[in-house]
This record gives structure tokens, C-alpha cells and sequence, in this order.
């Protein structure tokens, strides 16, 4: 398996670091929650995405690429398949 490494240097470590302390717990039960932890703007220049791309994103994870989940992922130090399944624990949530 490839491993791919970003390195963004606005990062806020200290928050990410927050951020994976409660997906680690399972304080965090779908992907929109992340946006609870850190600032809207913070993600946005962390992902490279305008407001606009990542609510929408946020709102329906369906619209998240693969590249940019495993990128947040990176951002805050967790397996990507975590970020999938609160992804789809979202999705799942939203057809009931």
C-alpha cells in the first residue's frame, strides 16, 4: 500500500490533534461533526476547498472524492477507512 503524506503548513496541529481524540473515542458519529471541532475556514484552507465545496461535502459525504478523505484523514493522523465509515454511517443516517 502507498502511503501519501500532505504537509500543509497553515495546519492547526493542536485542533487535528483534538479532532482525532474524539473519532478515536467514537465521539463522533458521522463526518459533519468534524466541521464542530475546528473552523470552517480552517478546514477549508487545510483541504484547499472554498466554503461553498466543503459544506456541500459536508452535507452529502457522497461528494467527497477518495483523495480527499484519505487527505483529511492525513490531516488528522487517522486510517482512512474510519473517515469512509462515518461517511457512510452519514449517508445511512440521512435515508432513514
Amino acid at each position: 500500500m502507498r502511503v501519501v503524506v500532505y504537509i500543509v503548513p497553515s495546519m492547526d496541529k493542536a485542533a487535528y490533534q483534538r479532532i482525532k481524540t474524539l473519532v478515536l473515542s467514537g465521539h463522533f458519529s458521522e463526518i459533519r461533526e468534524i466541521a464542530d471541532a475546528i473552523s470552517m475556514r480552517q478546514l477549508q484552507a487545510d483541504l484547499g476547498m472554498g466554503h461553498q465545496a466543503l459544506s456541500r461535502r459536508l452535507i452529502d459525504p457522497d461528494r467527497f472524492s477518495v483523495g480527499e478523505l484519505r487527505q483529511l484523514a492525513g490531516l488528522i493522523g487517522v486510517e482512512a477507512n474510519i473517515l469512509f465509515g462515518l461517511a457512510l454511517a452519514q449517508k445511512q443516517r440521512k435515508k432513514k
